[in-house]
């Protein structure tokens, strides 16, 4: 798979799965035009599965799934599984981005502040009946 920035090093690529993710023996993510390592996000609603001898970039993101890396597999970004295992293959590197994320963030909206709530004299109120 070819990740093409078309020239901008702020692209962002989020690769979202609605159930697990498996790339098979030998995948090879190859990043061009200015796309940033950093900027690039593998997220998965379950276990994620990378095959043996593959070359990989961007971070993995699995919830509520594990994570798994064959046999001399080159990632480099980043792998955070909220419930499942990580498991690195022998011969397997794994290199954090060169460069910090750089996703923008920008809001377009108008909003008002909500009227000010009295939680704490409420509560004590409550308190104090009993």
């Amino acid at each position: 798979m070819t990740l093409d920035g078309g020239g901008d090093t702020n692209a962002v690529f989020i690769i979202k799965f609605q159930g697990a993710f498996t790339a098979g023996v030998g995948s090879e993510v190859i990043i061009t035009k200015g796309t940033r390592v950093a900027n690039i996000f593998w997220i998965a609603e379950g276990a994620i599965s990378i095959g043996a001898s593959s070359q990989i970039q961007g971070s993995l993101f699995s919830h509520p799934g594990a994570i798994s890396l064959g046999t001399n597999v080159d990632l480099k970004g980043k792998m955070l599984a909220t419930q499942g295992a990580i498991t690195i293959g022998r011969g397997s590197v794994v290199t954090g981005p060169p460069s910090a994320i750089t996703i923008p963030v920008e809001c377009t909206g108008k909003f008002t502040p909500a009227p000010a709530v009295d939680v704490l004299g409420t509560c004590w109120r409550l308190y104090s009946l009993y």
